[in-house]
């Protein structure tokens, strides 16, 4: 019986310990850090409007999507380059059935300026990134930003979501950031789309902004998620002889 007990004590000390040791994997994560990597800091938010680069020429399309963003700071481990990680890191991204969007590198179309803009349009100075290793500093934001030679954006369509990965590393302090973004729409039905609502706009402001215009991902495809709004459009334009155009922001 005492053999038992201090067999039991063994046991629970050694799981403690592989608690301690062994990094938790985030669930809000798809992409895992690159092996031996060390993450600096995580910022989460549960809506935000994220641009990215998505086609595969020298001056990218910008997109913007909506969602919830999980962004992670890493520091690459020693003896690894940036190429080596961003080779890893399109293998890994293609193989969970990823589509790549866009790949630059400094010998293919050198994408500072690209990611300089991206960054900027996405706040990354303004982000609060929670510590979980050494603090990631503002200076660390700008290492990114100004010295990130390494992009790659990529997307994938589940049943439920759509998600977005970009990477990003950069040539100084060997820092690299991880940006994962799941796209959905702010929640359903708290404001809807009716002719009273349209009248009421259109008579004050001329213009009225419809948000209930759903499309499949990268395609002029609408979805029947988008009926009840078109139906309120149509009906109003029956009943006023008004001439109007419309824009897709």
């Amino acid at each position: 019986m005492k053999n038992l007990k201090i067999n039991l004590i063994n046991l629970c000390l050694s799981l403690f310990i592989l608690t301690l040791i062994i990094p938790p994997v985030h669930a809000a994560s798809v992409l895992q850090a690159f092996k031996g990597s060390t993450e600096k800091g995580v910022y989460k938010t549960q809506f935000a409007e994220f641009d990215f680069a998505k086609s595969a020429t020298k001056q990218p399309d910008i997109k913007t999507v909506e969602g919830k963003l999980y962004s992670r700071v890493l520091l690459k481990p020693d003896g690894k380059n940036n190429l080596e990680i961003f080779r890893s890191y399109q293998n890994t991204l293609k193989k969970a059935g990823f589509i790549i969007l866009h790949s630059a590198t400094p010998k293919k179309s050198n994408p500072k300026s690209l990611i300089k803009k991206l960054f900027n349009d996405n706040g990354l100075s303004k982000r609060r990134y929670r510590k979980t290793g050494a603090q990631v500093s503002s200076s660390d934001l700008d290492r990114l930003r100004l010295f990130g030679d390494y992009y790659l954006s990529a997307v994938k369509q589940t049943e439920k979501s759509t998600l977005f990965a970009v990477v990003v590393l950069s040539r100084e302090r060997n820092l690299y950031l991880i940006d994962e973004l799941t796209a959905a729409s702010m929640e359903q039905d708290t404001v809807k789309l009716n002719l009273d609502v349209m009248k009421n706009s259109i008579a004050e402001s001329g213009k009225i902004a419809v948000y209930d215009i759903y499309f499949e991902t990268d395609s002029a495809k609408i979805t029947g998620k988008s009926r009840h709004a078109l139906k309120t459009i149509a009906d109003y334009l029956k009943q006023d002889n008004s001439n109007y155009y419309t824009r897709s922001d």
